[in-house]
């Protein structure tokens, strides 16, 4: 909490510097985007994730994890009229690799495997309307939804095949942001709720099958937006991440995940190429501890992750 209490500091300094005038175009680089009428848009984006996870069992290692994964992503939409606008997104798993080494509380303490999963993930759908704009109302005000259906059945790689991206279940969302551009300066805040739902896959080490209760997601968040020329933008943001507790049901054992609160960090910079064109590369970083309870053993998990993501926006 400290560091978010920083960042908010800081921002609020910086803003004493900048020129404070209220810019109420609509630009491609804008961190509440919303074209205006009849624009079509698209974004090509490719990410890189590394995470890194212990599971300790009474103070010594079961597991350590390391995993790698490359994504790309293409998202295609339009703006209905001035405050309506829909997107598809398809993303692609190009490939998904972890590394699992057993510690001394594992019976296979000093063993390694290597799972790998690729393929096309579960589509997205978004719906996003402007319910105030500030330039009649002094701030913009944005509602979004988003609905992600189960695209195909999940199945999870083991060490001598492949598995594919799907999740196995369909999630669903809200979204609302509140925020103000003006000249070189832009701040939003937001807050989102996914609902995660039951899911099912397939393992294919032992052809079992795992289901996973539903759950609910709650993330609260700031971004400011920079603009030292008219062309570079830079983006700086913070976030807290809620994970709601569930289940998981595999050959008849249940295992129960409880996580603590995590923040987020991200930090990105981007080159406006023209006014229907701009590129961007963000980096974020999130940090995550959780219990699990599995029978009468009890398992402690922390990770963390860094995330590069690349993008490419254009507007017709």
């Amino acid at each position: 909490m400290k560091l978010l209490s920083w960042f908010i500091l800081l921002i609020s300094s910086v803003t004493y510097a900048l020129d404070m005038t209220p810019n109420n175009t609509r630009e491609i680089h804008d961190l509440m985007y919303l074209p205006e009428s009849g624009t079509v848009f698209t974004e090509i984006t490719f990410t890189s994730t590394h995470s890194d996870s212990d599971i300790e069992y009474v103070n010594q290692n079961l597991t350590s994890e390391s995993k790698k994964m490359l994504e790309t992503e293409l998202q295609i939409g339009s703006s209905i009229n001035d405050r309506f606008a829909w997107a598809i997104e398809v993303p692609y798993t190009l490939k998904e690799e972890s590394e699992t080494e057993y510690g001394p509380a594992s019976t296979q303490n000093g063993q390694k495997e290597i799972i790998e999963n690729q393929g096309l993930q579960d589509i997205n759908l978004k719906l996003k309307y402007r319910l105030k704009e500030q330039s009649t109302d002094k701030v913009n005000l944005d509602i979004s939804l988003n609905v992600s259906p189960k695209t195909g059945d999940s199945e999870k790689g083991s060490t001598t095949k492949d598995g594919n991206a799907y999740r196995g279940g369909t999630d669903f969302g809200i979204g609302l942001e509140v925020g103000k551009k003006f000249k070189d300066f832009s701040l939003v805040g937001n807050v989102s709720f996914e609902h995660n739902g039951e899911s099912e896959s397939k393992l294919l080490s032992d052809e079992s099958t795992t289901k996973v209760d539903s759950y609910n997601t709650l993330v609260l968040g700031v971004t400011a937006q920079l603009m030292p020329t008219e062309n570079l933008f830079l983006n700086a943001g913070v976030g807290i991440v809620n994970i709601g507790e569930y289940e998981s049901l595999n050959d008849g054992t249940k295992t129960k995940y409880d996580y603590d609160s995590s923040l987020v960090f991200a930090f990105g910079l981007g080159y406006i190429i023209s006014k229907d064109s701009a590129f961007g590369i963000d980096y974020s970083f999130i940090s995550v501890e959780r219990d699990i309870s599995q029978d009468s053993m009890n398992f402690e998990e922390e990770a963390d992750a860094s995330i590069v993501n690349a993008r490419w926006n254009l507007q017709f």
